[in-house]
């Protein structure tokens, strides 16, 4: 990103063709950002009890045989929630309740970075995480937290795009392309711009 540049929370369209807006996401009151984790969250829990089942039941065992054994794992299971609800509050406090994000967009696809600052707070974070996953032997947290660690920008480029998705209430526009899932956002005013700037600068996306 040029250097002397001044962004504002509206989509500018600046001399070299690009489109720059900053978004300071509320994480108290957009749940976007929540949902994410919770879905990581689900799926790392409930995809390795639905193969154990699976796995289990070919054996012979009966379903009620099964479910008396894994009474462990439901307690596990049921632990996680306040877990993550509790580490969705601590990193939203580290954050002062706002995340902030600078997004750069031309014809070719969409950029988002993070904040210097706010980016040593998610090294932090991740360390923490990817502490723990190694720990429990968690090979998909300790994976993303090392990602974490070192990413600070991600970017898009809409040949690669195979899905949009829009979340008005939420200023929240998904850009999914093969390994990489890419959150936009944008304030009410230029939603609609965003939106449709990126569906018809993705070939691929109908």
């Amino acid at each position: 990103m040029n250097k002397g540049i001044e962004l504002s929370e509206k989509v500018t369209l600046y001399e070299d063709g690009k489109y720059r807006w900053l978004y300071e996401l509320n994480m108290y009151k957009n749940p976007s950002i929540f949902y994410t984790v919770a879905k990581v969250v689900g799926i790392s829990a409930f995809l390795p009890l639905a193969v154990l089942l699976f796995v289990t039941m070919r054996e012979g065992h009966s379903l009620s045989q099964i479910m008396k054994e894994m009474i462990p794992v439901y307690i596990v299971i049921a632990l996680m929630i306040p877990i993550t609800g509790f580490s969705y509050w601590f990193v939203a406090h580290r954050y002062g309740g706002v995340y902030c994000m600078v997004y750069e967009m031309d014809e070719n696809g969409v950029e988002f970075r993070q904040i210097d600052k706010q980016f040593e707070k998610q090294k932090v974070i991740a360390k923490l995480a990817a502490f723990t996953g190694a720990l429990t032997g968690n090979l998909g947290l300790l994976g993303s937290a090392l990602y974490n660690m070192t990413a600070q920008s991600a970017y898009s480029d809409f040949n690669k795009v195979y899905s949009v998705r829009s979340f008005k209430e939420r200023n929240l526009i998904k850009v999914n392309s093969p390994f990489l899932f890419n959150q936009v956002y944008a304030q009410d005013e230029d939603f609609d711009f965003v939106e449709n700037f990126i569906r018809d600068h993705c070939p691929r996306v109908r």
